[in-house]
């Protein structure tokens, strides 16, 4: 009798505990099978009003990863300027057969995008973009808390901690670096309480990290269900004519781009008509007594924790063999003369970039050749009208090659 009793709850536990370890998994094959149809991850790609549920969440990423048409693309608000030269613009047709799937918006830097990547458990060999720009390197401790805690999440700590496969001196070197900045973990306390024992190690720690495991595993599961929720939600409301146009291939139309740069230049000339390389409307915010002359006297770089990220960021890749394309965004350098900050700084921290990436074999864009180039750029440190229509042919010969060409400006391992 006691057999007979004891055999269902052993089941009742073990149907447990596979579905709280493999939640995960259930959930992405639910949404991959009910929500994430032919078409809906193109159209979420394109859709920056859409950047919350795919910063947060893991469902959207994971799904754009392993999409064949679909080339991942991870930044800050510099992915959303351009305007009709913006890549979700002119490839929103896929009209070379692939679509962009931007992941990043405003104060997102390269810690944001470390616990992106390393939350996905199936990166390997996969081509992704990461651009990134000079301001992010210029506060000495690099990304600060509460934008870390803006846009990124509990479930996206869990995703690291959790990861069967990142190495070990990884995961410790990521989770170190996030107790630097403890919002997003110290906002959920069950959370917080797991990783400060699994980062100890006394056997107390250790003993508590053993009984914390499975109460932690459960709340993972809960957030993760609560990110199908999310998704499921979020495609419910997305244009279902966009998604119908995008879920069948379409035919090669291939692009014309010295007739895309030209245009890229006509509409420039019609938004910006003064000598800071900044588009008119946002002139005004520029041009004033207390900007100018206002970096005059800077003589080195600052010893940003940043460098130390992006050096993460590059392990954490190595390990992973992705085929990542690292775009250095420029300084605007008509503006910045204009604000006093030398040539030779700019310089320094160009050539400071550029080793730390060739050094570690990833294919590198370095557009500051063009920091003085018209157009080019539209403010202080975005992407204009033709910076972007001469990096789309960038993005297009990467995602078709695997590797990057272009006018000289760029430099290859």
């Amino acid at each position: 009798m006691k057999n007979k009793r004891l055999r269902p709850l052993l089941i009742a536990f073990l149907l447990f505990c596979l579905t709280i370890l493999y939640t995960g998994e259930i959930t992405q094959i639910v949404a991959n099978h009910f929500w994430l149809t032919p078409g809906v991850i193109e159209t979420v790609g394109l859709a920056p009003p859409k950047d919350q549920e795919v910063l947060l969440g893991s469902i959207f990423q994971r799904k754009a990863m392993e999409t064949g048409d679909v080339l991942p693309i991870y930044g800050s608000s510099e992915l959303e300027t351009g305007h009709a030269f913006n890549p979700t613009r002119v490839f929103a047709n896929r009209p070379t057969r692939f679509t962009p799937f931007i992941i990043g918006r405003g104060s997102c830097q390269t810690l944001v995008h470390i616990l992106n990547i390393a939350a996905d458990h199936d990166i390997n060999d996969k081509k992704i973009v990461i651009t990134f720009s000079p301001d992010w390197y210029e506060d000495l401790h690099g990304l600060s808390n509460d934008r870390l805690a803006m846009n990124s999440s509990p479930l996206k700590v869990y995703d690291v901690l959790f990861n069967p496969t990142l190495s070990r001196q990884l995961k410790d070197r990521i989770l170190l670096r996030i107790s630097d900045l403890p919002q997003v973990v110290n906002d959920d306390y069950l959370l917080h309480e797991y990783l400060a024992a699994y980062r100890s190690s006394n056997w107390k720690s250790t003993l508590q990290c053993l009984f914390l495991w499975p109460v932690a595993r459960l709340e993972y599961a809960s957030l993760q269900v609560q990110d199908a929720r999310d998704v499921k939600r979020t495609t419910s409301e997305l244009d279902r004519r966009m998604v119908t146009e995008l879920a069948s291939p379409t035919p090669d139309q291939p692009i014309n781009w010295e007739k895309l740069d030209k245009l890229a230049v006509t509409e420039a000339q019609t938004n910006m008509q003064n000598n800071l390389n900044i588009a008119d409307n946002l002139y005004a915010q520029y041009d004033r007594p207390n900007i100018k002359d206002s970096q005059k006297g800077v003589n080195k770089l600052t010893p940003s924790v940043e460098y130390d990220d992006l050096q993460l960021m590059l392990d954490l890749l190595h390990e992973n063999h992705v085929k990542a394309l690292f775009v250095m965004i420029p300084y605007n350098g008509l503006f910045r003369d204009y604000t006093g900050l030398s040539s030779v700084i700019r310089q320094a921290y160009y050539a400071k970039i550029s080793q730390i990436i060739q050094g570690g074999g990833f294919q590198f864009v370095n557009l500051s050749s063009h920091e003085k180039e018209l157009y080019f750029m539209q403010d202080a440190s975005h992407l204009g009208w033709k910076g972007w229509a001469e990096l789309d042919q960038v993005l297009d010969d990467f995602y078709h090659t695997g590797h990057a060409s272009g006018d000289g400006s760029l430099l290859h391992p």
